[in-house]
């Protein structure tokens, strides 16, 4: 009698044991893993702010959420990490081809829109941009946040940018977005589309002549070396959502959701933050090695002359079905909301 009951309770030792180490597994919750890429170089505001993601991240949740950032393009170029996102072949991205997603994310490229980072900042965050990242969060993709690219200044091989005419004849790099492919095209230039990792490669062997990026990236990756005449004219700026697999943020328990979203919102915001702060810094950085630089924003009458040669580009953008006008009067309502603070 007194064998059975030592083996029942041993069995119920047993029982317990296992039963305490199943629950503390399941208390402690299934781990998520957040795989992102981008094409840009471990300096760039864009990898620097998802690093900081990162340990943001798995510390807010306790290590529920794991978070693998890869940058230079390692995953891919930029199509191929946008497809996978959909695909779910990856969780996380930012760069091209988002207006797939909304097109009125090209509203943000509408040339000289914005005049200054802290606009931008200031119609990121309102009301209006909010609700085009939840228009945009469809076809398999969600977008928790959206921050912006600095502002584009221009670099060519060939000879020095400095009116408009000047981009009449020359190849210039397109990422394959509408907005700067109708620009080079208004400008009389012929638009080359090509991923931000060929360009180097492309400029050094002459395949294309010229092209334009947010200063961060032209300096980062040096591609003053193969291009030493510089344009400093922050024609227009980009949208940068944050682009999520959809089924796997919906797979998230809602805590973790909630956590997501927040990490992502400040993720998003300190990326807007580092890009208005060193962006002239940047183009200084560039100044300083190139061989010959315009500043535009220093003499009204190139602001006047690239200006008026932008004008009839809205009206095309609206024509071509990127955005209506409407929209456009909508950002501009916005910005004059912050000009008149």
């Amino acid at each position: 009698m007194k064998s059975n009951l030592k083996i029942g309770l041993l069995i119920f030792l047993v029982i317990f044991l296992f039963s305490s180490i199943f629950l503390s597994s399941f208390a402690a919750g299934e781990v998520y893993t957040f795989k992102y890429s981008n094409q840009q170089n471990p300096q760039h505001p864009r990898t620097v702010s998802m690093l900081w993601f990162k340990d943001e991240i798995e510390k807010r949740s306790d290590g529920r959420i794991k978070a693998e950032i890869y940058d230079s393009g390692v995953l891919g170029k930029e199509k191929e990490l946008f497809e996978m996102i959909l695909t779910g072949a990856l969780q996380g991205y930012r760069g091209a081809f988002f207006e797939y997603l909304n097109p009125k994310f090209q509203l943000w490229m509408a040339p000289f829109m914005f005049h200054s980072y802290d606009e931008v900042m200031y119609f990121n965050h309102s009301d209006f941009a909010k609700q085009l990242c939840v228009d945009g969060s469809i076809k398999g993709a969600y977008i928790p946040a959206i921050g912006f690219t600095g502002g584009r200044n221009m670099i060519c091989k060939v000879k020095q940018i400095e009116r408009p005419e000047d981009l009449v004849g020359l190849k210039m790099r397109s990422p394959g977005q509408a907005p700067i492919i109708k620009f080079y095209k208004q400008m009389g230039a012929h638009p080359m589309e090509m991923a931000s990792s060929d360009t180097y490669m492309a400029l050094k062997t002459g395949v294309i002549d010229g092209m334009c990026n947010d200063a961060a990236f032209l300096e980062t990756n040096k591609t003053y070396e193969v291009a030493p005449h510089f344009t400093w004219i922050n024609y227009m700026v980009g949208a940068d959502p944050l682009m999520v697999n959809m089924e796997w943020y919906q797979s998230l328990p809602d805590d973790l959701k909630t956590i997501f979203n927040e990490v992502s919102v400040e993720a998003m915001q300190y990326s807007d933050e580092m890009v208005s702060g060193q962006s002239d810094e940047f183009c200084e950085k560039l100044v300083a090695v190139c061989d010959s630089t315009v500043k535009v924003l220093e003499d009204p009458e190139l602001v006047k002359a690239w200006s008026k040669a932008a004008e009839p580009l809205l009206q095309i953008y609206v024509d071509d079905g990127l955005f209506g006008m409407d929209d456009v009067k909508a950002v501009q309502s916005v910005l004059a909301e912050f000009r008149n603070k």
